[in-house]
């Protein structure tokens, strides 16, 4: 045997094996500490244990503290161990004990002397530290050889071995460990010369090598303490929706393209068998289940909302939904496999959420056109099949089958042949089974339905549980403990699922119901009025759209975009502030200023549209006036018939009984579009108002019918200047009161810059979040900005020809916002029916970032004026998405594995000769250079007060340590006198193990 695992520099080395933690009571816990000491072996005998002078007197120190400075003092070598040298540190208090014993009361194995040593640690204990070493009890040693044995004589100890218990109420997690020059592992102690650590306690001008440090995972402390994890609340769950609202979009060609989010966290927990018995399952655990969940079908329907007025008892008027049972198919499809819906070509699967909790679904409907009368509704139906029984029956199948295996394994690691009784471990060339690893994890997977932990406790909870069954640690406790607690798991499950696996003996009356699987359904008619043909007038405010599903934008597409906004109304050189404006305090110039921030988060319309007619009004210096005013007219009969046949209708209705109606709304963008149906509210559709214009009937009834002008009713055409001037009188007298360029002039009273700075709630922030199009207008005196609102020798915001352009221009912007989220009810599940909007800005956009956003008409700022209502005009392409990948390709984040132990890679010696506390030798201790004559003593001392063992080796009996405490004569050799006990205080004494018997008060030299 090396000299370095004996130890014979000194004394011999005392090595801690394995620190193991417990339960104890609701107040403190265990902590039981393996010890370790190796004897030579020269010929047919033993060094140390063969020599009376020494294995009588040898004993071994196991200090526990849980001072911090008392434990940094002897790991830097600054105090010596010895109990009687320990004891006077101004360090030591109530939170260090000593517990010490003879070698004799080890365990012996032949060369090999096991211990243990336990004690109790307060639960709120924060750091804690163990060292251990051997050293000679000089005081009974000086009585026996009747010698002087003080001073320097007093110091005979070996080196000390150390471990770091907890740290901050934390278990140590790493180690470290030593490799020779030859990648042994070096098990001795160990020194540090000019950084380099080296063999041995000291260094010496005698050659030794020098030694690398590796560090590994602690293997050495087993923390066997219970979870101790509260259980998990089990709270009501709420009502919340499964499907969300529709989100439309209907690009250029009419096209309805809708996205919809289903909830399926919601819809497990609310629809499903056992849902509501696993609504506190821990996230890795859910989103397992999540996965297995598949969709049977799902089905897109469309049908005619035509909505009529009924009157309740209390005479108020409200609508009714008819012909809602008369629908048509839009498309249908399945899953292929969870979270995997077979593509059609009006209905995909879009991944727009990086976890499993919300699926994304969009549809197609292009069998409609503008010139479709009538509202429209969409419905979903979905139709799923609950997995839920099946996936508990799953998880108790697999407990069953690994308590099954650990039992195998326990059965074969705890018999005689494999394991060490003598010696406390497995014998050599047993090896633990690797399927105890998927045991623990699938013990503690499960345990994490009931407990409350998270991945990174269940984590160190599996390590510790792995390293517990390790060849260095494992006891055959360890694996009859892990079975109950794996049986009680299995009847925790069943209980609380009411699994049952009696036998059933009766026979099904019929197969029809009793394998039918089980099958959940649900639906929803979505509230959004679909009306084609008001998008005979509409807006454009991101390039046409025409290619079929919800309109995605890369992240360069949206950013170009913004960039096209800025050089509408700025040109390319630096922005400056105008002359007036720089009396403003400089936050609010700055303010202004600030454009690029917010540069796609408001956009102006393109593009001015009136059944196939268009304009653009891209370019704020060439406005063509004329054209924009002939479709704004246009558009403007459309809205004002609808307004008009609204009050119509419903005089009507009071006289004349009831009478059919449609729906249409003529701002698909404003609140009441997008969630109620009343008619109060809405104008009626187009159909209906058509009726009461003047259309060239012989589209209906021919050439001859009485319906066609006569000649005494014919009126010539007008002249085109007729014409032009007419449209110019009605424009005066249709052009409502709004505010002017004096809104807007700093040097004006009352302007709106002014007024926002003279408010209690003005904020430099609100100004820098203001739309770029505002900004000019104020800004407009600058000749950094395009447009000469300011300059101009007529008001271009009240001007009859100019009206409707700038009005359109710089009023009808559309705030872009993203969708952050949803929200959530009181246990964190999503509201998918109340998504959370934030204002989209330049900093949102990124290579990897997936944005659902919309646009809506925004007016509320503090630079901006209200809209004029009749320039409300639908919104093409409303909705659409921001992102560069594709997204009908998953790609969740996934929980990362769990990094766990592997016991393939913990090895025995590794176990015990890593320490998680390197020590220092002190410099203070006398090394002990055994000769020839003290290795063998004469066979008169061996006999004397004790017995002859095989080999000739002395063992000290009960009767004999009686004997040489007792006050009696002497016999052959000096009588040791009876010990002193030391004065008992709290803080100074002392305490013994509860293994010592006999000697335990003694310290050591110095007593």
């Amino acid at each position: 045997m090396s000299n370095e695992l004996v130890g014979l520099e000194s004394l011999p080395n005392c090595y801690i094996t394995r620190i193991t933690l417990d339960d104890n009571s609701t107040k403190s816990f265990t902590c039981s500490v393996s010890l370790e000491v190796f004897d030579a072996v020269e010929g047919n005998r033993t060094i140390w244990s063969y020599s009376p002078l020494f294995s009588d007197f040898l004993k071994v120190a196991l200090i526990e503290t849980q001072n911090i400075n008392l434990a940094d003092e002897l790991t830097q070598g600054f105090i010596s161990p010895l109990p009687s040298k320990l004891t006077k540190s101004v360090f030591f208090d109530d939170t260090t004990k000593i517990h010490y014993m003879s070698l004799k009361e080890f365990r012996r194995s032949g060369n090999t002397y096991t211990s243990k040593v336990k004690f109790n640690v307060s639960n709120d204990t924060q750091n804690l530290s163990v060292f251990a070493f051997c050293y000679i009890d000089t005081k009974d040693l000086s009585n026996y050889l009747k010698l002087d044995m003080t001073g320097k004589l007093s110091n005979y100890y070996g080196s000390m071995s150390s471990e770091r218990v907890l740290v901050s109420a934390s278990t140590v997690k790493s180690a470290a460990v030593f490799y020779k020059p030859d990648n042994t592992i070096w098990s001795g102690p160990v020194h540090q010369h000019e950084g380099v650590f080296m063999e041995g306690s000291q260094h010496t001008s005698e050659p030794h090598a020098t030694l690398r440090r590796a560090t590994v995972q602690n293997l050495k402390l087993i923390d066997r303490r219970g979870d101790n994890y509260p259980e998990r609340e089990r709270t009501a769950i709420a009502s919340n929706p499964v499907i969300s609202n529709l989100h439309v979009s209907i690009n250029n060609n009419e096209d309805v393209n809708g996205l919809f989010f289903v909830n399926m966290k919601q819809l497990l927990l609310t629809k499903t068998k056992l849902g509501t018995k696993i609504a506190n399952l821990s996230f890795r655990m859910f989103n397992d289940f999540l996965s297995q969940i598949e969709i049977s079908q799902l089905i897109i329907k469309r049908f005619e909302a035509n909505v009529k007025l009924t009157k309740t008892k209390l005479g108020t008027f409200t609508n009714s939904t008819l012909n809602k049972k008369k629908s048509d198919l839009i498309a249908v499809s399945i899953d292929n496999a969870p979270y995997n819906l077979k593509t059609q070509e009006n209905l995909k699967e879009r991944f727009l959420f990086s976890n499993r909790n919300i699926r994304a679904f969009e549809f197609t409907d292009d069998s409609k056109t503008k010139r479709t009368k009538g509202n429209f509704k969409y419905s979903v139906e979905i139709i799923l099949k609950d997995k839920s029984q099946q996936y508990i029956d799953n998880i108790i199948d697999g407990l069953r089958s690994s308590l099954t295996e650990l039992k195998e394994i326990h059965y074969t690691l705890a018999k005689r042949s494999s394991y060490d009784y003598d010696l406390g471990k497995l014998k050599p060339g047993v090896a633990v089974p690797s399927a105890i690893e998927d045991i623990v994890q699938n013990y503690y997977n499960t345990r994490q339905y009931f407990k409350d932990f998270d991945d990174t406790e269940k984590r160190g909870l599996i390590n510790q549980k792995i390293k517990s069954f390790s060849v260095g640690s494992y006891t055959p406790i360890t694996s009859e403990r892990f079975i109950k607690d794996l049986e009680k798991l299995i009847s925790l499950m069943s209980r609380r699922f009411g699994i049952s696996y009696k036998y059933n003996s009766k026979t099904p009356r019929t197969t029809k119901t009793t394998f039918i699987p089980a099958r959940i359904f649900i639906s929803k008619t979505f509230e959004n009025d679909i009306n084609f043909f008001d998008f005979n007038r509409s807006y454009d405010y991101i390039a046409p759209i025409t290619t079929k599903g919800f309109p995605v934008l890369g992240t360069n597409d949206i950013l170009n975009r913004g960039n096209e906004e800025i050089n509408r109304f700025y040109y390319n050189q630096g922005i400056t502030i105008a002359d007036q404006l720089k009396t403003l305090p400089a936050e609010v110039q700055d303010a202004i200023l600030s454009i690029d921030p917010t540069k796609v988060s408001y956009f102006a319309p393109l593009t001015v549209q009136y059944k196939d007619q268009n304009v653009s009004v891209e370019n704020v210096d060439s406005l063509d006036f004329g054209k924009i005013n002939i479709i704004v007219k246009g558009a403007q009969e459309i809205s004002a018939v609808v307004r008009r046949a609204s009050g119509q209708t419903q005089i009507g209705r009071l006289a004349k009984g009831p009478v059919n109606t449609h729906d249409s709304s003529g701002d698909l963008t404003s609140a009441e579009s997008s969630v109620s149906t009343e008619v109060e509210k809405r104008p009626v559709s187009i159909e209906d108002s058509e009726s009461q214009q003047l259309i060239e009937s012989f589209y209906y009834f021919g050439e001859n019918s009485e319906f066609v002008n006569v000649d005494d009713n014919y009126q010539p055409p007008a002249t085109e200047d007729i014409t032009v001037m007419t449209n110019f009188v009605e424009m005066a007298y249709a052009t409502p009161t709004v505010a002017g360029v004096g809104a807007y002039d700093f040097s004006s009273a009352n302007n709106l810059v002014s007024t926002a700075t003279n408010s209690n709630y003005f904020s430099a922030v609100d100004v820098a979040n203001e739309p770029a199009q505002a900004k000019a207008l104020v800004n407009s005196q600058s000749n950094s900005v395009k447009n000469n609102v300011l300059r101009s020798l007529v008001d271009p915001l009240k001007n009859v020809l100019s009206f409707n352009a700038y009005q359109i221009v710089f009023k009808t912007l559309q705030k872009v916002e993203k969708i952050t989220g949803f929200a959530t009810d009181s246990n964190g599940i999503e509201i998918v029916t109340e998504p959370i909007f934030e204002m989209l800005k330049t900093s949102d956009i990124q290579d990897d970032s997936t944005l659902i956003c919309r646009m809506r008409y925004y007016e509320e700022g503090p630079l901006m004026t209200k809209l004029p209502v009749n320039l409300r005009l639908p919104v093409r392409n409303q909705m659409f998405i921001v992102s560069n990948r594709d997204l009908s390709q998953a790609q969740f984040d996934e929980i990362p594995p769990l990094l766990t132990s592997n016991l393939s890679s913990i090895v025995a010696p590794i176990v015990k000769y890593s320490t998680t506390n390197i020590i220092t030798q002190p410099l203070n201790k006398t090394p002990v250079k055994l000769s020839s004559t003290q290795r063998r003593p004469s066979p008169t001392n061996q006999r004397v007060g004790s017995r002859r063992l095989r080999r000739g080796q002395v063992v000290s009996s009960p009767r004999s340590q009686r004997t040489r405490r007792g006050a009696g004569a002497p016999t052959q050799r000096p009588q040791r006198p009876q010990r002193q006990q030391r004065p008992t205080t709290p803080s100074r004494t002392p305490s013994r193990s509860p293994r010592t018997s006999g000697g335990g008060s003694s310290g050591g030299g110095g007593y």
